[in-house]
């Protein structure tokens, strides 16, 4: 099955994957072996939702080989990346099979904009490849610039339960 094939998952889809496990494992690895290793085992403990991030140099080839991975033995494993920062990045991991993309973890106004703006942009020129579904962005603490930009959805559980324990 390839890429274009596969049925992206709904927002809800997404939001039930994040929701079967208490945790969501972020990876930042550039080696497609151990990543989907890594996966699997993840897999293997419930996880139905895993993150790698656009960290290293060469995460995107080892991403495209989980998400490969992922389509022929994992369907039900909902894969997204994070620490992405340029829309062509972002371009370049959905195309590779992301079900959702995240942007850096920082405190900088403008490139918490830049990342934000750059992601309605995506949204917008995938068009019917992601019509109807909300634009997931911000979180706790960047969520004004995130509806500034355009969210739909925004992930405040920091703002609302505290910091995890």
């Amino acid at each position: 099955m390839t890429v274009a094939e596969r049925a992206r998952p709904t927002p809800a889809d997404v939001l039930a994957a994040l929701f079967a496990a208490p945790v969501v494992p972020v990876h930042a690895e550039a080696d497609g072996a151990r990543l989907i290793r890594l996966a699997e085992a993840c897999h293997a403990g419930g996880v139905r939702a895993f993150e790698a991030t656009d960290r290293l140099p060469g995460a995107l080839e080892a991403f495209a080989a989980l998400a490969a991975h992922r389509d022929r033995a994992l369907p039900d494993l909902v894969l997204g990346v994070g620490s992405v920062e340029e829309p062509a990045v972002a371009a370049a991991y959905v195309a590779a099979g992301a079900d959702f993309v995240v942007a850096p973890f920082v405190d900088d106004e403008s490139t918490l904009r830049r990342c934000f703006s750059a992601l309605r942009e995506l949204a917008s020129e995938l068009g019917d490849r992601i019509e109807g579904r909300d634009l997931s962005m911000g979180m706790s603490n960047d969520y004004q610039f995130a509806l500034d930009e355009g969210a739909t959805m925004l992930r405040i559980g920091t703002a609302l339960f505290g910091r995890a324990r």
